[in-house]
């Protein structure tokens, strides 16, 4: 690894969307190191992320913030407060985190 690269609380924002997408899919968001080196390396492949029992608005509310947390590039992920502030509409005011502005588009590969 490069010496000059830096760590930041997007780092913390990955892993927890990594935690995220297991916790709902029931399977690693990346099997291995190289799948990880490989999502880095293209950043329009996206995790599709499917919850069975869940309807499909909460189903996408979902993917879009866990997709959001596994951005390759670490600014165009949401901070913590961010993650905060849209889970808390969510469950105080029934306002889905999709319903606060996003930040930056996907990429989608069919």
């Amino acid at each position: 690894m490069n010496e000059r690269t830096r760590f930041s609380s997007k780092v913390d924002i990955w892993a927890l969307g990594c935690v995220m997408y297991e916790l709902c899919t029931g399977k690693r968001a990346f099997e291995n190191d190289f799948a990880v080196y490989m999502s880095a390396q293209n950043p329009c492949l996206y995790l599709a992320v499917y919850m069975d029992r869940v309807d499909e608005n909460t189903n996408a509310e979902v993917q879009f913030i866990i997709q959001q947390m596994l951005e390759s590039n670490p600014t165009n992920r949401p901070t913590a407060d961010d993650l905060v502030t849209r889970f808390q509409n969510f469950l105080r005011h029934g306002t889905t985190p999709l319903d606060i502005t996003r930040k930056s588009p996907f990429c989608v590969l069919d």
